[in-house]
């Protein structure tokens, strides 16, 4: 299990509007235009919406309505919305009317988001030292100052595995200490916060010292910086957060001064 069954969604704020026959996407600040979309790309749009497909599916269904031409096009197509900031990646959820396990949100674009293939058997996972888990209107959201996205969890389950990777986790390991979570989720889980630059990883056995992963503790620039000090260095900072910024006053007429 990889991190190609995750299941992609547009955010809940771009819109998605057919206009005489072309396909609106657009954001507060931008928009882009479908000219005449093929029906496989314009089933696989309007799939990106609803947010029960993973990738394969959609370029299966493309493929297979449209032919390998528009499956590379909607390849692109995927890309760029995700480099824009437009794409959240879930963990599938078991039945249709639960919510993901976890789902990773991008705050701003340029967002980047990507997992090599990974030896399950070999490499365990860490939860960075930068990372921090706090609740924002009633939901537990993961966030670090390394990344440009957060990840949001539906229930107890997903803060609960977060915990269990202060100490390095494989995914069999993993998948032992929350009940009804098999180890093929914990795989997808293990997946989504790798790609979203939540975890450091490391061989689960012994290797040679050439073999080793460079982690956060041993690599420039991150072996210099104290974790309080980076929060406040990017959250004070545009571009890897979507947060209130400035002069903004946010208590004028609240609280007396």
């Amino acid at each position: 299990m990889t991190f190609s069954s995750l299941t992609v969604s547009l955010k809940p704020e771009i819109t998605l509007s057919p206009v005489d026959g072309n396909i609106l996407l657009q954001s507060s600040r931008r928009k882009l235009t479908f000219h005449q979309p093929e029906p496989g790309l314009k089933t696989a749009l309007d799939a990106l919406k609803q947010g029960t497909q993973t990738p394969e599916q959609l370029q299966t269904l493309v493929l297979e309505t449209d032919g390998t031409q528009v499956r590379e096009k909607f390849d692109a197509y995927l890309n760029r919305l995700i480099e824009l900031g437009w794409i959240c990646h879930a963990i599938p959820p078991s039945s249709p009317e639960l919510s993901p396990l976890a789902i990773a949100i991008p705050m701003v674009g340029d967002y980047y988001f990507d997992c090599p293939e990974i030896d399950w058997d070999a490499i365990a996972f860490t939860l960075s030292r930068f990372a921090y888990l706090h609740q924002v209107e009633g939901e537990m959201v993961l966030e670090s100052p390394l990344t440009k996205g957060k990840i949001k969890f539906s229930d107890w389950r997903g803060p609960g595995l977060v915990s269990q990777l202060s100490q390095p986790q494989t995914a069999a390991s993993l998948s032992q200490e929350i009940p009804g979570i098999t180890e093929e989720i914990a795989q997808q889980f293990l997946s989504l916060l790798f790609a979203a630059q939540m975890l450091s990883a490391s061989f689960a056995s012994p290797v040679e010292e050439d073999e080793e992963f460079e982690s956060e503790e041993a690599t420039p620039p991150l072996v210099f910086w104290e974790f309080h000090d980076l929060l406040f260095h990017s959250r004070s900072r545009l571009g890897r957060h979507n947060n209130p910024l400035g002069a903004i006053f946010p208590y004028v007429g609240k609280i007396d001064p």
